[in-house]
């Protein structure tokens, strides 16, 4: 099993979309990103400096029922 410090996540987009990171007690990671803007972004995982299989996702992201600034 991989341990937090070795896990990398980047956003890189249309606009800026910050990220929370937040360690469970069972050790599951989550990573939480709000995008400011509508447009497509490239959500890049790296563990140990290495994509995960698939990596980078693409995010079409729409709309503008939340913005924030």
């Amino acid at each position: 099993m991989g341990r937090a410090e070795n896990i990398d996540v980047k956003i890189d987009g249309t606009g800026k979309a910050d990220i929370v990171k937040k360690e469970e007690k069972d050790g599951i990671m989550t990573f939480v990103y709000v995008p400011v803007s509508a447009g497509e972004y490239n959500v890049n995982i790296r563990f140990k400096n290495k994509h995960i299989h698939g990596s980078p996702f693409s995010a079409k992201i729409s709309g503008s029922a939340y913005v924030r600034n």
